[in-house]
């Protein structure tokens, strides 16, 4: 299990395929870093159950769609979002806190 883990790390590893959903089952899950892939699709609104989440970088891949409000809801003060780098074929925007 890695309901410990804090740091995923698959920066630019030529990943394929969708964000995976499960990726919102890593309670712990402190730093995201998924960018420089050929990630596809959308991103699941499952990443908003990743309540300590400070660093999210989804950036340079093939994402479509927009950000999902559940993850609007992780940026700082109120969550620990500070760091989020997505680029999707939609704009990408959270309202200000």
């Amino acid at each position: 299990r890695l309901s410990k883990l804090e740091d995923l790390d698959l920066f630019q590893n030529n990943l394929r395929g969708k964000v995976p959903t499960e990726l919102g089952l890593l309670s712990n899950l402190e730093r995201l870093y998924l960018q420089i892939n050929k990630l596809r699709g959308t991103i699941p609104t499952e990443l908003g159950l990743l309540s300590n989440l400070e660093h999210l970088f989804l950036n340079r891949n093939d994402l479509s769609g927009s950000l999902p409000s559940e993850v609007c809801q992780l940026r700082t003060p109120n969550g620990q979002l500070e760091y989020l780098h997505v680029d999707c074929k939609e704009e990408v925007q959270c309202n200000s806190r």
